[in-house]
């Protein structure tokens, strides 16, 4: 039981960094605690993820932010959630360490997809520079990299974007 509650407060620990949560209260407590346990996990597959993600013994709140987080959120971005769920239940570290490698092809295609796409709706955008926002579409877009694209495309046009 006390492993189980280890490995859930490392996971909880990764949620919050991951997506962007206010670190205040509770929140920080969380994080801090489970950063420093993180260092030390008894799960294969979370230390199979950083491994493979190439983090340090001296976890820190920016390895999960733009090593650990990104490689999870792209199993889901992907249509592949089930694989971080394998990975977190794996029972031997070859099972582990073969779906962490999974997980990093996965945010490296999430990668080239997005790109793709904000490449895209740049050239797109290019028709409405009078405008105070820009709307781009596509009809091949992967959806699931849709919101990371227009925020790369908000940011390059310094204006909203919808993709």
């Amino acid at each position: 039981r006390i492993r189980e509650s280890r490995t859930l407060l490392q996971i909880a620990a990764i949620g919050t960094v991951a997506d962007v949560m206010d670190l205040s209260g509770e929140n920080r407590a969380i994080v801090a605690l489970g950063i420093s346990d993180l260092r030390n996990s008894e799960n294969i597959g979370l230390r199979a993820l950083m491994e493979t993600a190439g983090c340090s013994a001296d976890m820190t709140s920016a390895h999960i932010a733009y090593r650990i987080g990104p490689r999870i959120n792209a199993a889901g971005r992907m249509d592949a959630a089930g694989t971080v769920v394998k990975l977190f239940e794996a029972e031997d570290y070859p099972t582990a360490r073969n779906l962490a490698e999974t997980l990093d092809s996965l945010n490296r295609q999430r990668q080239a997809v997005q790109q793709e796409i904000t490449d895209s709706a740049l050239r797109e955008a290019v028709d409405s520079s009078n405008r105070h926002f820009v709307v781009v579409s596509g009809e091949a877009w992967h959806r699931g990299v849709l919101g990371l694209a227009a925020s790369r495309v908000a940011d390059r046009l310094n204006r909203p974007a919808i993709a």
